[in-house]
């Protein structure tokens, strides 16, 4: 479960990294950086730092935020806890 958790993540962080890896957002330049920054996103620690850089260019990049971390969030981090309570 935790190799398919990684996996949605990477999948997540190249779209990233292709929608929103331009020069004025610090946080999707490099494919590296899409993945970690996603990564810490998945905590929900950063939220406002990393989804608004891509808001203020577009309204519309909300979506990607949304279904990222309902997918990620909301379904495979209760699947892995589920997993562990097994």
């Amino acid at each position: 479960m935790l190799v398919l958790l990684l996996f949605f993540i990477l999948m997540f962080s190249l779209l990233g990294h292709f929608l929103f890896g331009r020069d004025d957002d610090p946080f999707f330049m490099t494919a590296e950086d899409s993945f970690v920054n996603l990564f810490v996103l998945l905590t929900t620690a950063n939220y406002p730092d990393i989804q608004m850089p891509s808001y203020y260019r577009s309204k519309w990049t909300v979506f990607f935020f949304v279904i990222y971390l309902v997918t990620v969030l909301y379904l495979f981090m209760n699947l892995v806890s589920q997993q562990h309570k097994n």
